[in-house]
């Protein structure tokens, strides 16, 4: 499951948020732990799909997903929908019980622990992983959105990674078909199977 974790991260610090939303999916059906489904969760915050990211939180508990996990989504939730003061609650929740939780946003380490709700969404704001996908919110906070800087070669360069990526996919689910078994009518002369 963790090739799938790594790539949806780094999906989502490409902006695809639909490819970290298969990776992560796909990361859970080999692993179906709480963390899992709190990772698709966090996934439809950025989406704006909030209906779908409170339902993927509450399982990803359910499923025993660390209370942190649950917290910090939670707090995007309220944040996303424009309650700063409930995610200014959460935030200290996390402070106090859980600092290891906002200490990070998408895998990626802070310079240093944040102490305020605020400089937690500056941080947010701030990063390509983050920031355009809570604009609104970020704008509500007057903090600018740092958006992702790509050079034209680079956007070549992922076309041409997508386009491969894409190839080899077609080419294994070409090997599978061939792989499918069929089974022919009984032959004569072999028992028949009695119908119940």
């Amino acid at each position: 499951h963790q090739p799938h974790f790594y790539l949806a991260v780094i999906d989502a610090y490409r902006g695809e948020l639909s490819s970290a939303l298969r990776g992560f999916n796909n990361a859970r059906k080999l692993q179906p732990s709480g963390t899992a489904y709190t990772n698709i969760a966090e996934i439809f915050v950025y989406m704006g799909r909030i209906p779908q990211a409170y339902e993927w939180n509450d399982l990803g508990l359910r499923k025993r997903a660390p209370y942190s996990a649950y917290v910090f989504n939670e707090m995007l939730l309220e944040w996303k929908t424009g309650n700063v003061e409930g995610a200014r609650r959460k935030f200290a929740t996390l402070k106090q019980r859980y600092p290891e939780a906002i200490s990070t946003i998408n895998v990626a380490k802070l310079p240093e622990t944040p102490q305020t709700f605020e400089a937690f969404a500056g941080y947010c704001c701030d990063s390509p992983a983050c920031g355009p996908y809570m604009v609104e919110a970020c704008t509500e906070l007057e903090l600018a959105v740092r958006q992702r800087q790509i050079s034209e070669e680079s956007v070549l360069k992922e076309l041409r990674i997508e386009i491969e990526r894409k190839r080899r996919l077609k080419k294994v689910y070409d090997q599978r078909k061939e792989l499918e078994i069929t089974i022919d009518e009984t032959p004569e002369g072999a028992p028949a199977e009695k119908a119940e």
